[in-house]
């Protein structure tokens, strides 16, 4: 017996080891086999250990399948580790089966294990039979199993079932908290992750916040746009000597960036006193993306002089945005060769529909459409950024053709296609393409996406077909502010002023909270119907009720609403108030000024739009015929000889028309 013992250990330390190379591997494994310890437990979850380093796991799974007597969790946890450890997640819950169909006795590995090769699945029902079965055998959530349990609950969006698993663990680590902090950060439900946070302070020196803890509570600030709460937690990274860590300062650039505090963000990282190439990525990012493009480039140019490290895919997206928005497409073009040359960055899908994008924005549309057929490989987002193109470019007819030619390379329109299609529709009012493309949305499959119906309902308002408008209203099930506003304001443009304000009361009956946008839907359905008191009360609840401060677009209703009943002195007033001039509103005053023939009026009117709008004519020739229509020859000769000597230009109207199938 002793010598039986000697030998295992001999060839336990030779498996562990001495098997640097899978044959040595072999050689070993056939010792094993030659000595009759192929049978024993220890020595062969070793060899299952040892093969899966290798990869070879279906090598390792004969080892498993050799050993007739395995009552224990060992070999069939090391079986499961080896599997999550060459990703073949799949094959982890194989053995798992197995396991359960030998009836051998699980532990909390086992379960740690199956329910990780779940997450990674995304197999949310095998999970919940595992935590089932957990509960029927009595096992207790440990730290480790109950860790990877809210994992899976809370990436599922099933955070009230995560809390609860956390709520019924025996033991928790840091890890344990950081997982519910996490899950409920990622759910967008700040104020739950800071309340359990809160919890984890008040626990004194039990468990301790981790760097993990803080980054998944900045980060959802700088989603939320909740500066105030980011800043309290930054407080508290002061407080406990986190401020050094990089990973950390990096997450607190990027959540200040988000908050467009970029001058906060651009000190705290001059201020750092090791910089990785996050860092330099996340103050570039922040940059491109608040209107700094300028400061980008000159950062990144700052990168390449001085920085040890070199940029990635990730910098040059962002750089190239920033020449996009510059319209630099030759300085985007010497950027992508240098770090071709220098960084050894190859072309991909992402950086060449990066530099289409850069090519449409600053109008180099062969160069864009020369690229496009170069790219080996082109995914749905490298598509719609060209279809992005043709659209912005108002080229529509060419604009058919590649669609066409989208399909038939075998790349199907998603949401994002139709979203950027739809709007384009509703401008033109295309309604023969707009029946095409909602056909396509159904035989697609993308009829169930509100924001996609949400641009059906305009895009038929717009096209004149309000009752299409309606039944697309009425199929969406969960209807949001947006689905609101956009049938509301379908009605307004069409004049139902009563059907406008009957869905407005229904929508203050339901979950939707009215925004900005709906009020002006609300606002201009009055103004069609002339309703002045309603009008005016509406107006008013916006700051009294719902808190929102009225913008040009309510002003601009408003004082157009007083126009068309003759109330020029209230519609002047009105303009006044306005929290920005806009000369748009200043001309339907003075429109209304010829109206009720008003020259008293009409000349502080004309006065203050020639301030605003010194070369547009149209200003000049209606002041001239109201006074013509006031008899004021003399005065009207006047501003037309001023029209003349300032050489002002005419604009000429345009529109679109729908004929045979094209778009002219």
């Amino acid at each position: 017996m002793l010598w039986r013992e000697a030998a295992r250990e001999g060839l336990a330390l030779l498996v562990s080891s001495n098997c640097s190379c899978f044959n040595k591997l072999l050689q070993v494994h056939a010792k094993i086999v030659s000595l009759g310890q192929h049978q024993n437990a220890f020595l062969a979850s070793l060899l299952i250990t040892k093969y899966c380093s290798f990869g070879r796991t279906q090598a390792a799974r004969l080892v498993l399948r050799s050993v007739q007597y395995k009552p224990g969790s060992l070999l069939w946890n090391s079986m499961m580790r080896g599997c999550l450890k060459n990703r073949q997640f799949g094959w982890a819950l194989d053995v798992y089966h197995e396991m359960v169909s030998f009836k051998s006795q699980a532990d909390e590995q086992t379960f740690h294990l199956v329910i990780k090769a779940c997450t990674e699945l995304a197999e949310l029902d095998f999970a919940i039979g595992v935590h089932e079965s957990m509960k029927m055998g009595g096992v207790e959530l440990g730290a480790l199993v109950g860790t990877e349990l809210i994992n899976i609950y809370c990436k599922f969006g099933r955070v009230d079932v995560g809390r609860q698993v956390f709520d019924e663990m025996l033991e928790k680590d840091s890890v344990s908290w950081n997982a519910m902090i996490a899950g409920y950060a990622r759910s967008g439900l700040l104020y739950d992750a800071m309340k359990l946070f809160c919890c984890m302070r008040c626990s004194g020196n039990v468990v301790r916040p981790t760097e993990a803890t803080f980054i998944s509570l900045i980060s959802a600030c700088g989603n939320s746009r909740w500066l105030i709460v980011g800043e309290v937690v930054c407080a508290d990274v002061m407080k406990l000597g986190f401020e050094n860590f990089v990973s950390l300062c990096n997450s607190i650039i990027e959540m200040y960036n988000k908050c467009k505090c970029v001058a906060v963000a651009s000190k705290l990282f001059d201020g750092m006193l090791g910089k990785d190439v996050v860092s330099w990525n996340s103050m570039i990012a922040g940059y491109a993306q608040n209107g700094c493009e300028k400061e980008a480039l000159l950062l990144f140019h700052r990168m390449l002089r001085h920085a040890a490290v070199m940029p990635t895919r990730a910098t040059l997206l962002n750089v190239l945005r920033a020449c996009a928005d510059l319209r630099l497409w030759q300085e985007g073009e010497r950027i992508v060769k240098y770090c071709r040359d220098k960084a050894g960055l190859e072309m991909d899908v992402s950086l060449g529909t990066a530099l289409i994008s850069m090519y449409t924005k600053c109008r180099k549309m062969n160069a864009a459409l020369k690229l496009f057929s170069r790219m080996p490989d082109r995914d749905v987002i490298t598509w719609n950024t060209m279809v992005k193109a043709y659209v912005d470019l108002e080229q529509y007819n060419e604009l058919s053709n590649f669609l066409f030619n989208m399909q038939c390379h075998g790349i199907l329109p998603d949401e994002v296609t139709m979203l950027i299609i739809l709007p384009m529709l509703a401008s033109t009012a295309s309604l023969r393409k707009g029946n095409e493309t909602h056909a396509c949305v159904i035989k697609r499959g993308l009829n169930t996406d509100r924001a996609v119906a949400n641009a059906l309902i305009d895009m038929y308002a717009k096209c004149g077909k309000i009752s299409y408008s309606r039944a697309v209203f009425e199929r969406i099930l969960d209807k949001d502010v947006v689905s609101w506003t956009a049938i509301i304001s379908g009605y307004a443009i069409h004049g139902d002023c009563n059907e406008a304000l009957s869905l407005f009361a229904l929508m203050q009956q339901s979950d939707a909270t009215p925004n900005d946008y709906t009020f002006t839907a609300v606002l201009t359905a009055c103004n069609h119907a002339g309703l002045v008191e309603m009008g005016k009360e509406i107006f008013r609840s916006m700051s009294e009720v719902y808190g929102i401060k009225p913008g040009v677009r309510h002003y601009a209703c408003m004082a157009d609403l007083f126009c068309r009943i003759g109330l020029l002195a209230e519609a002047y007033q009105m303009a006044q108030e306005m929290p920005t001039d806009s000369a748009k509103v200043w001309g339907s005053i003075l429109s209304a000024c010829r109206i009720y023939c008003n020259p008293g009026l009409a000349e502080k009117v004309a006065t203050h739009l020639f301030k605003l709008e010194p070369r547009n004519a149209a200003n000049y020739v209606l002041l001239a015929s109201i006074y013509v229509s006031a008899g004021r020859r003399n005065d009207a000769n006047k501003i037309l000889r001023l029209l003349k000597e300032n050489d002002l230009p005419k604009d000429s109207g345009a529109s679109w028309i729908e004929w045979q199938c094209s778009v002219a």
